[in-house]
């Protein structure tokens, strides 16, 4: 078997067209096999009032990733992950300052997790 070195879209369930396929539950889309010093940059969000930040990931992993603006330059949350086998939920405080920025993921510990998905509250 071929091992995964890096990070890679991939999704859980066969894939969907949403006009034929209305009976079908849409596949779970995701970023599999992401391990220390992974980074996604996701653009643009319009930060106002952002109070916290959670993601949504599953594996054998335990770190921080670090979400900062898209220069890197400004920190704006620190979550801490750690084992789950069924999709978890992290949380964190976050501040930033208001305007339009990209977000950029930086996980720093030790194992791989599959990302799922982030939200802004």
């Amino acid at each position: 078997a071929m091992r995964k070195l890096h990070p890679y879209l991939t999704q859980d369930g066969s894939d969907y067209d949403p006009d034929t396929d209305k009976d079908m539950t849409p596949p779970v889309q995701y970023i599999a096999n992401c391990k220390n010093g992974f980074t996604a940059l996701y653009r643009y969000f319009e930060l106002q009032n952002l109070k916290n930040i959670s993601i949504t990931v599953r594996g054998k992993a335990k770190g921080v990733i670090t979400v900062s603006d898209d220069a890197g330059s400004s920190e704006i949350a620190k979550i801490n992950i750690s084992s789950s086998s069924e999709w978890k939920k992290f949380v964190a405080d976050a501040s930033s300052r208001a305007g339009i920025t990209a977000l950029c993921f930086h996980f720093a510990g030790n194992g791989s997790f599959d990302f799922l998905k982030f939200e802004l509250k």
